[in-house]
């Protein structure tokens, strides 16, 4: 969303968030706890216990909890990743981190064949916010490939 802040949680239904947001059979997010910020302030809009959130609208989930199992447990579904390092400008921001990739040996493969709706960017920075004068750094952000207007990867030194 461009034109608020939304802090909430994520019913996730016990699977992992970025799943969710990838899951093409709905395009609705059930929150809850739903807080809207403009984005120069630091006090809610509104508040709502419950609502509906088109993922379409969504260009970036700042993760800041994940309630699930260990990946470990899921050890069979893991596939060995490179790490690369990140800058991703979206409308309003852009994020830098670590971008987990599979095989591809540049942006356009990585978006067209491995990036999901939404993918993982890890040990991120959102620069620019307006609400926030330094970066905002999270262990997880999930990047809306659509809403995307540059990328660059490089490897990690």
């Amino acid at each position: 969303m461009t034109h608020f802040d939304l802090h909430c949680n994520v019913s996730t239904r016990s699977g992992r968030a970025l799943d969710v947001f990838n899951d093409h059979s709905t395009r609705y997010l059930e929150l809850e706890d739903a807080r809207f910020y403009c984005h120069t302030s630091t006090e809610p809009v509104i508040e709502v216990d419950r609502t509906v959130l088109v993922k379409d609208n969504v260009h970036l989930a700042i993760l800041v909890s994940e309630d699930r199992a260990k990946e470990t447990t899921f050890f069979f579904a893991t596939r060995e990743k490179k790490t690369m390092q990140g800058v991703i400008s979206l409308p309003s921001v852009i994020v830098t981190g670590d971008v987990h990739v599979k095989a591809a040996a540049d942006v356009p493969a990585f978006l067209s064949l491995e990036a999901g709706s939404f993918f993982p960017v890890t040990n991120a920075s959102v620069l620019g916010h307006a609400s926030a004068a330094a970066p905002l750094e999270s262990p997880v952000v999930l990047v809306k490939s659509d809403a995307i207007s540059s990328m660059a990867l490089s490897r990690n030194a």
